[in-house]
């Protein structure tokens, strides 16, 4: 699994055009697994519009 450093996040108009863009550095949280092992991960980002 992988937890990148950076992200792009992106919000879309209905006809596909971009309403905002943000690069966000997310802070994991493992939420499965083991400190050892690894194990699945979250990230909760929020796009102000």
């Amino acid at each position: 699994m992988s937890t990148p450093d950076v992200l792009t996040v992106r919000a879309y108009r209905p006809d596909g055009t971009i309403l905002a863009e943000e690069h966000v550095q997310p802070e994991w949280v493992r939420v499965g697994g083991t400190e050892e092992c690894g194990g699945p991960h979250l990230a909760t980002v929020t796009v102000e519009l």
